[in-house]
């Protein structure tokens, strides 16, 4: 009977310290809920505060900007300097006067060009030369000369072609001076084209031989037959005539013909 009421106090005081651990382990999760949150409040206060720095600051360059972007309006479409606004007029095509049509400006760019072809430098030609170094020397070029024909101004002093005063050259043949330029040549160079069929008279001693030697000599200086040369003959008493187409191809063969007929002692006179 004694030991019952002690019993009885000791559960309630086993009683008294789960309550008591309880209310402590409570109070102290309490008091650990109210520092987060205070925490929590004070760490959100302090990011708004920051934001709300750099978002004023953000602002404020913006309205620098915009002030150096309004404050110089010249220079349109710059870093800084917004671009104008097209207006009404120039959607529906814009003003005539400040519009430049297209063939406008292809004449000016091809006034541009025309004017750079005109005014560019003509390029030079580079050769190799040697000539400048001291190892070889320029060949100099040759001038070329173009006889220019005579022509005479004014009368001539004298007559030209005067047959009672001829003119001769250094082997004796006869000099012909022509009336345009007052050139002199040989008459058989100057008034005969070869090749031809020159005719020759002849008059000599009638003997009998002289004309076929006369047809033959004639064969021989041109270089062909006798059946080549075609002839007539004429007798008057003691002398003969013969007359002689010669197949001559140049003036020396012919001038070289009449050397060799003057070397018949039977010839009269030839023409």
């Amino acid at each position: 009977c004694r030991q019952s009421p002690t019993r009885v106090s000791g559960l309630s005081i086993n009683k008294k310290s789960k309550v008591h651990m309880i209310v402590s382990n409570t109070s102290s999760i309490f008091c650990t809920l109210i520092v987060l949150t205070f925490t929590v409040i004070s760490c959100a206060f302090t990011f708004n505060h920051i934001s709300r720095k750099s978002c004023i600051r953000s602002f404020d360059r913006c309205d620098g900007l915009t002030q150096l972007s309004m404050g110089n309006k010249d220079i349109p479409g710059s870093f800084f300097n917004q671009v104008p606004e097209k207006k009404d007029e120039d959607e529906e095509g814009g003003d005539s006067s400040q519009s430049i049509p297209q063939s406008n400006k292809k004449s000016v760019v091809e006034d541009s060009l025309n004017d750079m072809i005109i005014n560019r430098k003509k390029s030079r030609v580079r050769t190799t030369s040697a000539a400048g170094t001291g190892f070889g020397k320029r060949n100099s070029a040759q001038p070329i000369t173009k006889e220019a024909d005579y022509v005479a101004i004014g009368k001539p002093d004298r007559k030209l072609n005067d047959v009672n005063n001829p003119q001769f050259d250094d082997k004796g043949y006869t000099l012909y001076a022509d009336e345009n330029t007052g050139k002199q040549t040989r008459v058989f160079e100057a008034l005969v084209e070869y090749p031809c069929e020159f005719q020759i008279k002849i008059v000599g001693a009638n003997d009998g031989t002289f004309v076929t030697d006369m047809i033959a000599l004639v064969a021989e200086s041109c270089g062909v037959k006798s059946d080549a040369v075609s002839w007539t003959e004429r007798l008057n008493g003691k002398w003969v005539s013969i007359t002689v187409n010669a197949p001559v191809q140049s003036a020396e063969m012919l001038y070289a013909l009449y050397e060799d007929i003057d070397k018949d002692a039977r010839v009269k006179f030839k023409f």
